[in-house]
């Protein structure tokens, strides 16, 4: 299977039988890279996790994530993300796509969750501001350290859009 991402928290799943879209981002800035609208054909669903004015809202207004599970491989996909005690993840998946969303994860935190939750990799999409909206990506440096010094067993994955990753 592989996965594809194509900027802000657009993820493309495809096994080469189905094709899933993750969030397809509407471009808001002319400054981001990100994917044209006709890059999105020929996808079999399209699945939305969160509402922004650069994604379309789930009908209920609810913040929603995905476990897909794929043969042996397990995927966590995580639109827009927050971690709170009433809110349990799945644990011990294959791969994490992880919302940074604008720099969220303060160390603490971060190592907080991954001893608990215990992903085998970790993507990290939707590092962009939210605040003004989608003005320009953030860095992930602080989140690739505190998961390398904490959890070096832990493969971190930092996308380059259009660019397939094998699962």
């Amino acid at each position: 299977m592989k996965l594809t991402w194509y900027g802000t928290a657009t993820v493309g799943l495809d096994d080469g039988e189905t094709k899933l879209l993750f969030d397809p981002f509407v471009r808001m800035n002319r400054r981001l890279e990100t994917t044209p609208v006709e890059g999105f054909a020929g996808f079999d669903a399209v699945l939305v996790t969160h509402g922004h004015l650069n994604h379309k809202m789930p009908e209920n207004g609810e913040i929603v994530a995905f476990e897909i599970t794929h043969g042996e491989k397990r995927i966590f996909l995580t639109g827009s993300f927050r971690d709170t005690p009433e809110i349990a993840y799945p644990k011990d998946v294959d791969l994490l796509v992880l919302a940074n969303g604008g720099s969220v994860f303060v160390p603490e935190k971060t190592k907080a969750f991954l001893k608990k939750y215990t992903p085998k990799a970790i993507l990290v999409d939707h590092f962009d501001d939210a605040f003004p909206p989608v003005t320009r990506n953030v860095s992930v440096k602080r989140l690739r350290r505190t998961v390398k010094k904490n959890h070096p067993e832990i493969r971190f994955i930092v996308p380059e859009i259009g660019r397939a990753i094998e699962i």
